[in-house]
């Protein structure tokens, strides 16, 4: 197979059944990969009696969605961000399989939300705390989020993966019966910095199951100590609401009083805001979908030609606005 001619066929104006079939089938393996890996590491209620195949073509499945025009949008936008055709053909199957993991996490992450809400509001906890943290870093391996030492520059070496119990185990010995995330965050880089023959890090989502169950292990109640802490998840949504609010007002006079969008664009500019910046800042997941794709689950009639002419440089500037309002706000509160 070569990719370079497969992905040209399904980024042309009409891409043939054969290539389309041959890039889902690839997809599909690449994402059943990716998901055996994590469901072997945690298991994710939300994927009980699911087979494994089944919930492999569900995460892939929106890459594939065509305009009107019958054309792949999503993978349209992805590969021409990129010079793909001066790409080899194992940098290709890179840039493919950075794509699909992507997917598959961003996938993964809402189902956890959905199954398993009180693990959501840790992640979205210690993400935040890690960013605050002078010794631990967010980063993204594989697509996947990380949490690793800052000493390992974003990559935690090639040694062997910590266990999962193996880091649970220390994690809990190292634990009073109450304390505060940025606390235990401190605890976690102790244990990574105490390590010599495994990596300086682990997956957001391991770290977050091990915090829960060796507080659970203590008695302890790491959720009511962050109840009391004003950086919560629902604090930042009030702030971030105002912001969108306040930036929604003060520029509508600009927008909609000059005739430039009409008021139902304008509004569904902001609900994509909000979604965008609550994904980015609060939910703790990342966000890979693209402004077109967050504006057009407001306006489905929305086709990309039409969002680059005349709403793409509207909703930059807009959120850009928004996402200064917002963490200036937060600064002074803090």
């Amino acid at each position: 197979m070569e990719l370079s001619r497969l992905i040209g066929a399904i980024l042309s104006d009409h891409p043939a059944y054969a290539d389309v079939r041959t890039l889902v089938d690839l997809c599909r393996r690449f994402a059943l990969v990716y998901l055996r890996t994590r469901v072997k590491r945690t298991a994710n209620p939300a994927l009980a009696g699911f087979p494994i195949q089944d919930v492999a073509t569900d995460c892939i499945a929106a890459l594939f969605e065509r305009s009107h025009t019958g054309v792949f949008t999503k993978l349209r936008l992805y590969f021409g961000k990129t010079a793909w055709q001066a790409l080899s053909e194992e940098d290709l199957m890179v840039l493919l399989r950075r794509l699909v993991f992507s997917r598959v996490n961003q996938e993964l992450c809402s189902l956890w939300k959905q199954g398993d809400p009180s693990l959501a509001r840790i992640v979205r906890s210690l993400k935040s705390a890690v960013d605050k943290s002078p010794r631990l870093a967010n980063c993204r391996i594989a697509a996947e989020p990380w949490v690793v030492l800052k000493s390992v520059n974003g990559n935690p070496d090639a040694s062997q993966l910590m266990s999962m119990e193996f880091f649970e185990a220390h994690l809990s010995g190292a634990l009073p019966e109450e304390m505060t995330t940025r606390a235990v965050v401190e605890k976690i880089a102790d244990v990574f910095d105490s390590q010599e023959w495994y990596k300086k890090g682990l997956p957001l989502m391991d770290v977050a199951i091990c915090v829960r169950n060796a507080f659970a292990r203590a008695g302890a109640a790491l959720a009511e100590a962050e109840e009391s802490d004003p950086q919560t998840a629902e604090y930042h949504q009030t702030v971030l609401r105002d912001a969108v609010h306040n930036v929604q007002t003060r520029m509508e006079p600009s927008f909609v009083g000059r005739s430039r969008v009409d008021a139902p664009i304008y509004a569904a500019y902001f609900r994509a805001i909000y979604d965008a910046l609550n994904e980015e800042y609060i939910n703790g997941y990342g966000d890979d979908q693209s402004y077109f794709g967050r504006l057009r689950q407001q306006c489905p009639s929305i086709d990309a030609a039409t969002f680059r002419r005349e709403h793409k440089s509207h909703l930059e500037y807009l959120l850009r606005m928004t996402r200064e309002n917002f963490l200036a706000s937060l600064k002074e509160l803090v």
